[in-house]
């Protein structure tokens, strides 16, 4: 533009100045609001939206109560009586000495298979193999090539106990009897029978095949939770197919609690020579089932000491509600400023005396001494207590997922903190872009100074390439054409603009 012709012309900020302005306070914010917190104050996940209950520990449940008196002594060499729910021990003789333990193998055998087939395939068919035709012991007489189906050697294995429906069974779901021992022996692990190995499926004697009365308790515990286990155990006569003779085979269960009583849950009994007598009985009152087991016991006084157990466990204590796995019990806020919710790693109820007051139990939380805890740590234990005498414990884990906001003490100042950041740059640009298209100077170095005669006025200013020389006849019509414009309402294409 030459001097002649120059104006001094303010321009309108640009779209692009403005989109640069506010990505800059955009981009400020977005990195305060998602800066990490304080380690240790919000886990991503809880745990338990990850690991099933029937997962966790049963260590993590603990009562303790004082040891039921049995009299007369029982004369098993083993025996223990516990709660099923949560392996409290309500009577314990020698229970942690390794012991044969006969056809109470089969046990574990049911559960292993149980598992590996998940129930959805227990009308496959199996086919019976020389090995499991030819073993000794008890049997059903199962015919090299015979077809069974699995619920149908299921029902053999734990009614009639037999040596081959276990051979079969084992031959099925593993290939072999020695991956089968295996993959027994990894589940005991599992389940916390570190004092038991298994070489086989039947139990018939081996050097290296033993257990202990409580870790055959625990395995009970676990393969009575499985319904379709638990209907096998407690049914009385099975009927299965005999295709030698086109006729039906008639198995009993050799548990004769369950014509006697009918608490009676289960689940199997157990001779060999070497073993003596086995028993393993369950019986359930009032929601609560006991368990109840015996090792190298004399016959017939087994059945009788069984139930004095039994009776013990039942009429002895009384269940008193406890907390729910989840529950959150209690707060703590940790030297380095975290604060944790302590919740119920497993629930259940809580036992006490039957002669006792349950208004009398009281709770209370003690934590671990620590600096900082994080998510799913085991942070402190709820303690019951009747009197001066405990009588339940509960692990209580660590959750800060659920109440993010009271997650830390800096949790709260950091969010006031990313509100401002969020808040003041865009107020700032805001007023910026308000303040420019309103026409209002801004002294300094982002808007060059308007003229006097123009301030505060809301005008739209034109810039154009030259202006034709004009004579002083024509000053008004020159003063004319300079004189700004009114912003029109709507922006009029270039081809409009002529002056």
């Amino acid at each position: 533009m030459s001097k002649n012709t120059h104006m001094s012309l303010i321009r309108k900020p640009s779209i692009l100045y403005r989109l640069i302005l506010i990505a800059f306070a955009a981009g400020i914010s977005l990195a305060a609001a998602v800066q990490p917190l304080s380690a240790g104050s919000v886990s991503p996940a809880s745990p338990y939206s990850r690991v099933p209950i029937h997962e966790i520990p049963s260590n993590r449940v603990r009562l303790m109560l004082p040891p039921l008196k049995i009299s007369p002594p029982i004369a098993a060499q083993s025996a223990v009586l516990i709660e099923a729910k949560t392996g409290t021990v309500l009577y314990s003789q020698n229970a942690d000495e390794r012991r044969p333990m006969a056809s109470t193998t089969k046990i574990m055998t049911a559960l292993v298979v149980l598992d590996r087939i998940r129930g959805h395939h227990l009308e496959d068919t199996v086919v019976v193999s020389d090995r499991a035709s030819r073993i000794d012991g008890s049997r059903v007489y199962l015919d090299p090539g015979e077809r069974q189906t699995v619920k149908d050697l299921l029902y053999a294995l734990l009614l009639e106990s037999a040596n081959d429906a276990a051979i079969a069974l084992a031959e099925h779901v593993c290939g072999s009897v020695e991956k089968f021992a295996d993959l027994m022996n990894e589940y005991a692990l599992r389940l916390g029978a570190r004092h038991t190995r298994f070489e086989n499926p039947h139990g018939l004697p081996s050097q290296d095949h033993y257990t202990t009365a409580f870790d055959l308790a625990l395995i009970s515990a676990k393969a009575m939770e499985n319904p379709i286990f638990r209907e096998i155990v407690k049914t009385e006569s099975h009927r299965i197919p005999w295709p030698a003779k086109a006729s039906y085979k008639e198995l009993y269960n050799h548990n004769k609690l369950l014509f006697l009583r009918r608490d009676i849950t289960g689940i199997k009994t157990g001779f060999t020579s070497q073993a003596g007598h086995c028993l393993v009985i369950s019986a359930q009152k009032d929601g609560r089932e006991v368990i109840a087991v015996l090792l190298d016991a004399e016959q017939p006084r087994m059945w009788d000491e069984v139930q004095r157990l039994i009776d013990a466990g039942l009429s002895g204590y009384r269940a008193v509600a406890g907390p729910d796995t989840g529950d959150m019990v209690g707060m703590k806020k940790f030297p380095d400023g975290t604060v944790v919710m302590a919740r119920v790693a497993q629930g259940s109820h809580i036992l006490i005396p039957a002669d006792a007051d349950p208004a009398s139990v009281t709770k209370h939380i003690v934590w671990k001494r620590k600096d900082s805890a994080e998510h799913g740590e085991r942070v402190a234990t709820l303690v019951y207590a009747l009197g001066s005498q405990t009588v339940a414990e509960f692990d209580l884990l660590a959750d800060v997922s659920t109440y993010p906001e009271l997650a830390t003490d800096r949790l709260a100042r950091d969010s006031l903190k990313r509100l401002f950041v969020w808040a003041f740059p865009m107020a700032l640009v805001f007023a910026l872009v308000r303040m420019r298209s309103n026409g209002r100077a801004l002294k300094g170095a982002m808007r060059p100074r308007r003229r006097r005669s123009l301030r505060n006025r809301r005008t739209r200013y034109i810039e154009i390439d030259s202006v034709p020389p004009i004579s002083g006849a024509t000053s008004k019509r020159r003063r004319a054409f300079l004189r700004p414009a009114r912003r029109p309402r709507k922006r009029h294409p270039s081809s409009d603009c002529r002056w």
